[in-house]
Formats: structure tokens, C-alpha cells, sequence
């Protein structure tokens, strides 16, 4: 299928003025109606309104999780490498100088693994500007992943740096392992590339169920195992993009390369045989009569239009991802706004039944359309 650019074009600009804006202004307000039909004293209205609201919980950067934020940057990375638009350009360094002082010093403590997430988007911004600063505060990331977070007894990083009793949970997996693998290419680190594989490689032999090969939720090193959900729509997203973009960083003659080539590959093609007609994904991949999630969509989409691209997925995988691009396009809002999002995970089991718009949907989506472009763009 064609892509129709006017449709990229606006949820690019919506997940651009997401990074260039300290709150979640665009998105808030287009529950109630279309953010360009806004006259420009209706918009400062609208924003006092959200100033108001927010400072009960703090603004994008100062909320609980830093991972809704990085999906977005890896949005804006994605579009501004397909096209070169220098907005986008501003848009990743205005997010990122906003959090990174003078001296390389990240603004916030960096106490969840979640907060390393962006480090993959800051280190393709430090190899375009080779700006001191995004050196710095990439060093400081990686560091907070090897030498000051604290490891299970096999190696693995639980989600929080300290504590009793941590699990590894499948999101660690997109958080921390593209960003290693890239930091280790980068910097010519082994055990940066190795931890991340270690991550990866622990959670594909003790937490995926041996007939879909898709991913519990998360697991004890210790025991128990295979725990929450099977095949969480959110989950599998994280546990397809954390092996994609640690593949396309790892050496082809690694030793652990084909294992973690034939996790991805497999749990592929469970995602074909699961997608719905109408080109989306459950929010509970495996049942069928349960309600869409377009995150799960936008994510899973995003990563395998990646393998398809490096070739890693055959041609039939085309099919698979020109449906998820036309559910994406049914789910759009004249303004650009993506919805049927579901909502954020209270923890390990918790899966709470609201659906609307979100970051991370905004992001992904737009990540995933910029490289389908690209593809499309190729064939032409």
C-alpha cells in the first residue's frame, strides 16, 4: 500500500509538539476536540488549565516512569532519519537539553532502568552533534546500568536499581538492551553488549512459553517463573523491540546471535497467526474476542517493519505490517491524535481497562509509519 504522507505528517507534528511542550498539552486536550481547530486564546486557556492540573504531579520528565517520553524521542528520531526535517532535529535536543545540565548532569535521578530507555535516541543525537554534554550523560546512564544497579544471581537487571525481592520484568528488555548494545558499538564496551544479551538471552530461556514462543510477564531468578500475563499485548511489544534492536547492534558472529535470531523470528510469526483481520493486536494477544490495543499495534508494528527492513523477516511479513498501518490509520483523529491506547501497567499482573490516547502510542507509531515510509520510498 501507499502511504498517504498527509496522514504521517500529522501524527509526526503531534508527537514533535509532545517533546517541545512540558506537558502532555496536545494530547490532553484533544480528548475534547481537534488541537488545530483551537483559536490561539482558546490554546493559553487550555494550557493555564493544564499547568493547573499537572502541578499536583509534575510535569512529563517528573512522573513516575520516564518510558512514555522515550518512546516519543524514538519517534522523533525515526521521522527526522527518514526525512531530514531539522524540526524534529530541535525537538530531540530541546527534550534532551532540558534534562541534561551544562556539565553532562542528568537533572533527575536516574533510579529506575526505564530512565536509560532514551540513551538509545541520545546516542544517535551525540553521533550528529559529537556534543560533550550528550557524552557525558550517555557515560552516565550506562554507568548507572553497570557498575551502580545491583543483578540477580543470573546476571539479569530487575526494573528499580535497589531492593529485595526484585523481579525481571519483560520491559527491562526494550529499556536496557538496544541502549546497551548501541552504547557498546559506540564506545567499543564488551560488557555493555554483554549484559544486554545476558538480559535478553535469561529472559528467552526461562520466561516465554514453548508453544507461542511469546513472553510472560516477568519472572524470580530464584522462582517462581513465567508470571502475569502470557502474551500481555504491552509485554510482547517490549519483548519484540528489546530483541530487534539489540540484533541490529549485535555483531552477526556472536555466539548467541542465532538463539536470540530464532526467538525473534519465532514469536514473529505467533504475532501473524494472532492479528486481527482488521490489521491491529489484542490487548490479550491470545484471545481473540478481546478489545484491540493500538500501543500494542503501533509497538509491535514498529518492530517488526525493523526486521523487515534488515531483512531479518521474509516479503510474506509485508502483509502483516501494511494491516497494522491501515489499523493505525483508522484509529487517527482528523488533528493527528492516535487513540485506543490501553493504559499504563500498575505492576507485575495489573492491567488496567482504560484506552485513550498516550505517548507511547504516539511515538511508536510514529516510529514505526517513518520506517515504513522509508521502505515503501525504497520500492518506488
Amino acid at each position: 500500500m501507499n502511504l498517504n504522507l498527509a496522514w504521517f505528517n500529522s501524527i509526526d507534528n503531534i508527537n514533535r509538539d509532545c517533546l517541545l511542550h512540558p506537558l502532555e498539552i496536545v494530547l490532553d486536550r484533544a480528548r475534547e476536540t481537534d488541537y488545530q481547530s483551537l483559536s490561539l486564546k482558546s490554546l493559553k486557556r487550555s494550557i493555564k488549565t493544564l499547568l493547573t492540573k499537572q502541578k499536583k504531579i509534575g510535569n512529563i520528565e517528573k512522573k513516575k516512569y520516564d518510558w512514555p517520553i522515550s518512546l516519543s524521542i524514538l519517534g522523533a528520531e525515526w521521522s527526522y532519519r527518514t526525512f531530514g526535517d531539522p524540526k524534529n532535529l530541535k525537538a530531540l535536543k530541546f527534550i534532551f537539553d532540558n534534562n541534561i545540565d551544562d556539565q553532562g548532569n542528568w537533572m533527575t535521578p536516574i533510579n529506575k532502568v526505564d530512565y536509560t530507555m532514551k540513551g538509545y535516541s541520545l546516542l544517535y543525537l551525540l553521533e550528529l552533534t559529537n556534543d560533550l554534554r550528550y557524552h557525558k550523560a550517555c557515560q552516565k546512564l550506562a554507568s548507572s546500568l553497570l557498575v551502580e544497579h545491583e543483578r540477580v544471581i543470573d546476571g539479569c537487571l530487575p526494573y528499580t536499581l535497589t531492593g529485595s525481592a526484585q523481579g525481571i520484568l519483560v520491559d527491562t528488555l526494550a529499556m536496557i538492551c538496544p541502549f546497551l548494545a548501541r552504547y557498546s558499538n559506540y564506545y567499543g564496551d564488551a560488557e555493555a553488549m554483554n549484559v544486554s544479551i545476558n538480559q535478553l538471552k535469561q529472559f528467552v530461556q526461562k520466561n516465554t512459553d514453548y508453544d507461542t514462543h511469546l513472553p510472560y510477564h516477568g519472572y524470580y531468578d530464584d522462582g517462581p517463573k513465567r508470571l502475569g500475563m502470557h502474551a500481555w499485548g504491552r509485554g510482547t511489544s517490549w519483548y519484540m523491540i528489546g530483541l530487534i534492536d539489540t540484533l541490529l547492534e549485535m555483531p552477526f558472529k556472536h555466539p548467541d546471535y542465532s538463539e536470540l535470531l530464532k526467538a525473534y523470528i519465532d514469536a514473529a510469526n505467533s504475532l501473524r497467526n494472532y492479528q486481527r483481520q482488521d490489521g491491529h493486536w489484542n490487548w490479550a494477544i491470545l484471545n481473540r474476542k478481546d478489545r484491540f490495543d493500538s500501543s500494542t499495534t503501533s509497538m509491535v508494528g514498529y518492530s517488526l517493519m525493523r526486521g523487515l527492513q534488515a531483512k531479518l523477516l521474509d516479503n510474506s511479513f509485508q502483509r502483516v505490517v501494511d494491516a497494522a498501518i491501515e489499523a493505525l490509520v483508522s484509529v487517527t483523529r482528523s488533528n493527528g491524535v492516535l487513540e485506543g491506547s490501553s493504559g499504563e501497567c500498575q505492576g507485575l499482573g495489573k492491567y488496567p481497562q482504560s484506552y485513550g490516547t498516550s505517548l507511547w502510542l504516539q511515538g511508536s507509531a510514529t516510529a514505526f509509519a517513518a520506517i515504513y515510509f522509508a521502505s515503501e520510498g525504497q520500492k518506488q
